[in-house]
């Protein structure tokens, strides 16, 4: 009898045992769902900091962002301004990684809170970061901007309290762009990941902030309005980006319909009547005892009605990478078969591709036959995009393959990619290199293409560059690159201003003018110069243009922009064997006196109000991004390092990885449901065993 009861008693344990076990696990899976949030569930906009639990996150600030463009002829200027919110019970540190055009001159940091404005101040890198975490240490309000890279920023905003609003502003200085005789700006709304080729263990994608991967659940947080005034008629205004309002006569107001989700660049395009299209556009500023100028020259009439009769070699290179799967390849794939479809018999070409490895389709570049061509259509048709970006390799493979060459052969590279690399610095220093007597063509991809690699590539490329965000474009945009490629250039430009004294021209030196592109220079002369001469090379004659200044147009802004033209060819001077500190002193010098952000300044902001002291220690909290648009989710397992450079490292915060499996509190609810059954099994077939004894 007593055996009995003790078998008895180690069933009733067993059973009991399965039953609390089961309840536990729906206790956890109910705490976890209501307390923390994965990143999939995540909203962008909105702040977030990291729990104990891997891949799970408690949300905190929300963030609100407003975008105000003013163009006046091609000078832009932007006002970004973003409110956080801090909704939690904590005092907070927002960290917010955003995006600028590669060229934005940002001059201005605006601070408000409650009624306070504080002005930002430019300062050498690493006294701009003292003054702020002296200040965070403090309890004081702080806020700081700094430049990762030319086209990408982070603003932290330091002692955020509970239930409080600060917002940040800040103002950046532009141009328009000119080509094809159509207008254009664009504004980045979305950081992508950067895929790093040279990680430690294996290729990853930096920028790691968390990405919400369901478009469902990205908000539509953003705003976006431009004042226009063009200074002449105007035949069309259009966004092939985002669905846009436009209202107004001289002065045009265009608002996006929303407010949107930042998950694609918006991009504005404005083109003239054929009748008022402007031969050239001047404009002087006045600063300091000094004349700023900044010039679009159109190319002379008649530029590109001609074609080459030179033989030609063009070679394809095509990003088949895992960030260019989806949308992005099809619109890669459709553009490569029509550049093939332009080859002329007497053409040699051939095609490379790469991910984690380069594959070139034939040893040496070949005769535009009918037969090659079928099977370089074959091969292009089959990409599909997977793998990491290694873009180094393809890169040096396209300027060392080449076919015996011809006598004054064209060789041309034309590079097809969404630019998404973290190693510029290493595939500039190899175009410098490698370059000899070809150029450089890169036809950026996707919703959210790095344009800053796009354009500098292109630039040491002595080539030009081109972006197709919409699929239904690629069509008209590779018609219009490959009628660049097919006509003359013009070479060996020169900018003079008669009777000056050493003025200082940027960019230097002038890249080769292809057709319907404009010379785009920025100038400082210490006087009021009289004329501009432009000078070039044009199929194997002189060209020259001498422009009246006395009628050129006032501006604003153009010292920055003169500013921070010095200081990305001072950047691109690196590659060129200068000492570094030679190169960073000049900049420091530039940037403090035009009052720009650059890799060596930032801004700061302090509040010097005397802060209430709190006693817990504030968290830092990153905001979670959208994947651009047309990407899939990421192949390539993240790395866990810190999203920013080593001089910002957030307080308690190794990094943000993307979660790779399902969220921990649905585990644990199946985990639970299944204990349970189990326990109801057992107890439905002891049940009669008991009743018997």
């Amino acid at each position: 009898m007593q055996i009995i009861t003790i078998h008895r008693l180690r069933k009733f344990s067993l059973l009991l045992g399965l039953t609390l076990l089961s309840f536990w696990l729906f206790s956890c899976s109910a705490r976890a769902e209501t307390a923390t949030m994965t990143l999939d569930e995540a909203k962008s906009g909105s702040l977030l900091f990291r729990t104990d639990q891997p891949g799970q996150y408690i949300p905190a600030p929300a963030l609100a962002t407003d975008v105000q463009i003013k163009v006046t002829g091609p000078i832009i200027r932007t006002r970004l301004t973003q409110k956080f919110i801090n909704n939690s019970a904590q005092t907070v540190e927002g960290i917010y990684l955003f995006p600028l055009p590669q060229d934005a001159a940002v001059d201005r940091l605006v601070m408000i809170i409650g009624g306070r404005v504080i002005e930002g101040k430019i300062q050498e890198k690493r006294q701009a970061r003292k003054t702020y975490d002296t200040a965070k240490e403090a309890g004081r309000k702080a806020s700081l901007v700094e430049q990762i890279r030319p086209n990408m920023f982070t603003n932290s905003v330091a002692n955020i309290g509970p239930k409080e609003t600060i917002t940040v502003q800040i103002e950046y200085q532009g141009t328009a762009k000119l080509r094809d005789g159509r207008y254009s700006l664009h504004f980045p709304l979305i950081v992508a990941p950067r895929f790093n080729p040279n990680a430690e263990q294996s290729p990853t994608f930096e920028n790691q902030v968390p990405r919400i991967t369901d478009p469902a659940q990205i908000p539509k947080g953003v705003r976006l309005q431009v004042q226009l005034t063009a200074g002449f008629d105007l035949d069309d205004i259009n966004s092939p980006s985002h669905k846009i309002s436009i209202s107004g006569d001289r002065q045009k107001s265009i608002t996006i319909d929303g407010p949107v989700p930042a998950d694609r660049d918006f991009i504005l395009n404005w083109i003239p009547k054929v009748q008022s299209k402007p031969a050239a556009q001047l404009f002087t500023e006045q600063k300091n005892g000094s004349t700023y100028l900044l010039g679009l020259i159109q190319a002379p009439t008649g530029m590109g009605e001609q074609t080459f009769n030179l033989p030609r070699e063009a070679v394809f290179v095509i990003d088949n990478s895992g960030s260019m799967a989806g949308k992005s390849i099809r619109q890669a794939r459709t553009a490569l078969l029509l550049a093939l479809d332009g080859l002329r018999a007497s053409d040699r070409f051939n095609v490379i591709a790469f991910e984690n490895v380069t594959d070139k389709l034939f040893t040496q570049s070949v005769v535009a036959n009918r037969e090659n061509l079928a099977t370089a259509k074959r091969f292009v048709s089959r990409l599909n995009g997977d793998g990491g970006t290694v873009m180094l390799p393809a890169l040096r493979a396209a300027f060392r393959t080449t076919a015996p060459a011809r006598e004054n052969q064209v060789r041309q590279v034309i590079f097809i990619t969404d630019g998404q690399i973290s190693n510029e610095g290493e595939l500039f220093a190899e175009i410098r290199r490698e370059l000899g007597q070809s150029r450089l063509f890169m036809i950026g991809i996707g919703a959210a293409p790095n344009r800053y690699f796009l354009s500098r590539a292109a630039r040491l490329g002595r080539g030009t560059n081109v972006t197709i965000s919409d699929i239904n474009q690629v069509e008209q945009k590779m018609t219009e690159m490959l009628m660049k490629l097919e006509r003359p250039v013009m070479q060996n430009l020169t900018v003079s201003f008669p009777g000056a004294t050493q003025p200082i021209i940027w960019p230097n030196p002038l890249p080769d003018l292809y057709a319907n592109d404009p010379v785009v220079i920025v100038a400082k002369i210490d006087e009021a110069p009289q004329n501009l001469l432009v000078s070039g090379q044009f199929s194997h004659a002189k060209w020259q243009a001498n422009l009246d200044l006395s009628s050129a147009n006032s501006g604003t802004g153009i010292s920055q922009l003169w500013a921070r033209a010095k200081i990305a060819s001072l950047e691109e001077s690196r590659f060129d064997g200068i000492h570094p500190s030679h190169i960073d002193a000049q900049i420091l010098q530039t940037a403090l006196a035009h009052h720009l952000v650059s890799r060596v300044t930032s801004l700061v902001a302090v509040d010097v109000t005397p802060q209430k002291m709190f006693e817990a220690e504030a968290v830092t909290q990153v905001l979670p991004l959208a994947l651009p648009d047309g990407w899939s989710p990421l192949k390539v397992k993240p790395r866990t390092t810190s999203i920013t450079p080593p001089s910002l490292n957030p307080v308690n915060d190794t990094g943000i990885t993307l979660p790779a499996t399902a969220s921990p509190h649905e585990i644990k609810l199946i985990l639970g449901l299944l204990s349970l059954a189990l326990a109801l099994a057992l107890f439905g077939r002891w049940l009669p065993a008991r009743s018997k004894s």
